[in-house]
Parts: C-alpha cells; structure tokens; sequence
C-alpha cells in the first residue's frame, strides 16, 4: 500500500482524512470541513488528465449535479479550484458503494436474470458517486 501525501492537508476549506476510491479520471476522498466540521466526499480530478477539456468537463459536471435536487443523488456542497487541482465537495453517504451491493445480490440471487438483480440493487440503494462512507 503506497502512502498517499494528500492524508491531513486541506483543500478548498476541507481535511483531506482518506482515500475511499478512485477511477480513471478522480480520486474521492472522505474529508471534514474544517469550520463547520459535517463530513464530506471530496472528488479530486487526476492531476494528470488535468487539460482544458477534462478541467471543462469536470466542472460542468459539478454545475449540473448540484443543479439536481433528489433523494437519490448525491447532494453537492461545493466545487472549486486550487492551485492545479479541481474538486468537488459532496454528502458523504454512509454504507457500502453500489459495486460491492451488486457483487453481493449477484451471489445470493444467483437464478434471477442479470437485469433484475441491477434493476432490484438500484431500487433499493440511493447511488453514490462517492463510494462508502463507513467507518467513520
């Protein structure tokens, strides 16, 4: 396991506290808000892919999400930059992440079609862009 550098540092007025996942273009991390101290998801874009058109994209995809008002999507508290890094602040959503719900439902429900255990696990679980939230 490597040490990840970004453990106890701020961005953008949050505590980085650790990794919950990541993807090909983001890493998320479970963070606090350093004054009102409410637990967040912080989604940092890849410094890496960090060209105009995935800086665009990352933040119309912050505008968009936090223009949606849902119980079943992921509120948004902020998005922003600093320095080279792009990130969105967002609830942190206690429970496992959709991945592993899946996995699960695929083992005990292993007669049912493939469409219906996705259709049953999303019905039953509010997706998460932010992973699992547990352990706090």
């Amino acid at each position: 396991m490597t040490l990840d550098r970004r453990i106890g540092t701020q961005l953008g007025g949050y505590r980085i506290v650790e990794p919950l996942g990541e993807g090909a273009t983001s890493v998320v991390y479970r963070a606090e808000h350093v004054r009102l101290g409410r637990a967040a998801a912080l989604k940092l874009l890849t410094p890496a892919l960090g060209g105009a058109d995935f800086r665009e994209r990352f933040l119309r995809e912050s505008q968009l999400a936090a223009s949606l008002d849902h119980p079943s999507i992921v509120p948004i508290y902020d998005a922003g930059e600093e320095g080279d890094l792009l990130y969105i602040a967002m609830a942190c959503v206690e429970g496992d992440d959709l991945r592993s719900l899946l996995a699960a439902e695929d083992g005990s429900r292993s007669g049912a079609p493939c469409g219906s255990r996705r259709r049953s696990a999303r019905r039953s679980t509010p997706p998460t862009r932010a992973g699992s939230c547990t352990g706090t």
